[in-house]
């Protein structure tokens, strides 16, 4: 429980265990089955890495326009009406921010936006304006 989820530090790992993988088959092993096996692991960790980046991400900014709305109900006697009425549209708000695909900057489209962009090719991926901030990292 105490270990910390690193994916720098797992990619390095990966990155390991791929180099042995290449320095055996240099000398003649062949081992197809943990080749595939390390690359669906990095995929998927690549894949946990971007949906909790995009999670994090849509998550803070719903935080703070849920502080914006309730700034603007005020001080006076109807603040707490105002606030409940903010309080009964939290679900769908939080559905419509994480899984919406009309909603340009939902969890949804970050997660596609960031998957397309990793696994592009490089070229493609340079220069599409939706990677640029993904091709950055």
């Amino acid at each position: 429980m105490g270990d910390q989820f690193d994916p720098k530090k797992i990619q390095e790992d990966i990155s390991k265990l791929k180099q042995f993988i290449k320095d055996i088959e240099n000398v003649g092993g062949k081992m197809p089955a943990l080749k595939t096996a390390v690359n669906r692991l990095e995929i998927a960790i690549n894949a946990g890495v971007d949906l909790a980046e995009a999670a994090d991400q849509t998550s803070r900014e719903l935080r703070a326009y849920t502080e914006d709305l309730y700034r603007a109900c005020g001080s006076g006697e109807d603040k707490w009406v105002c606030q409940a009425g903010i309080d009964r549209k939290w679900q769908a708000r939080s559905v419509e921010w994480n899984l919406s695909w009309q909603k340009k900057d939902s969890t949804v489209r970050r997660f596609v936006r960031a998957t397309l962009c990793r696994y592009a090719p490089e070229f493609i991926a340079k220069r599409l304006a939706m990677c640029k901030a993904v091709v950055a990292r």
